[in-house]
């Protein structure tokens, strides 16, 4: 039979446990920025090499043929069905850069749409850091952390309102309620204090 934690212990763990996601959080922002930049300003200005990075010589050989001979794709679905999703998956990719050097125009949209998106999920990211930072610091229930985890299902909901994503709306939902209802709780722990 397991000890309950004490409050120390379960102090020290919470601390910890933050101390990890604010690492953590702090390296994908770092690394996450990085990529984006460099995902952005390769698409604006050199989208074929976009293309090659997503469709190597392999897969666009592949491709090439299945379009002359379509038994070819049929004999490797029946004996490599995962490899037939992965070239797929891969020249699907490549189309969607290959669009964008066939179509110039069509970059500053892409750029704009996929420079929003980053930043929503680097904003969501930099508002989860600051939710382990608290709790590196040992505070856990606060109105700060409130705001916090509001923001953060907000930053949710429009991330899964983009994507036209279901799970990642209900996901913000959730998390949007958490937030109201922990700012609710103390507010109500405030207004007990005064009455006592």
């Amino acid at each position: 039979m397991t000890n309950p934690a004490t409050p120390n212990d379960l102090d020290r763990r919470i601390r910890r446990a933050g101390k990890i996601g604010r690492f953590l959080c702090s390296t994908f922002l770092i690394g996450g920025t990085l990529l984006a930049l460099l995902l952005l300003i390769t698409a604006a200005t050199h989208p074929e090499a976009l293309v090659k990075l997503n469709l190597d010589s392999k897969h666009g050989a592949q491709v090439a043929g299945f379009r002359q001979s379509p038994a070819k794709l049929l004999a490797l679905l029946l004996e490599k069905p995962e490899e037939v999703i992965h070239v797929a998956g891969a020249q699907q990719e490549a189309n969607k850069y290959q669009d964008l050097v066939d179509h110039p125009e069509k970059r500053g949209g892409f750029v704009a749409v996929t420079g929003l998106l980053a930043t929503l999920i680097l904003g969501f990211t930099w508002l989860l850091r600051q939710l382990f930072d608290a709790f590196a610091e040992g505070r856990v229930i606060t109105a700060d952390n409130a705001r916090v985890l509001k923001r953060l299902g907000i930053a949710l909901l429009v991330c899964g309102g983009l994507g036209l994503n279901a799970g990642i709306v209900v996901a913000g939902l959730l998390i949007l309620i958490l937030g109201w209802n922990l700012q609710q709780a103390l507010a109500l722990q405030a207004e007990q204090a005064l009455v006592i």
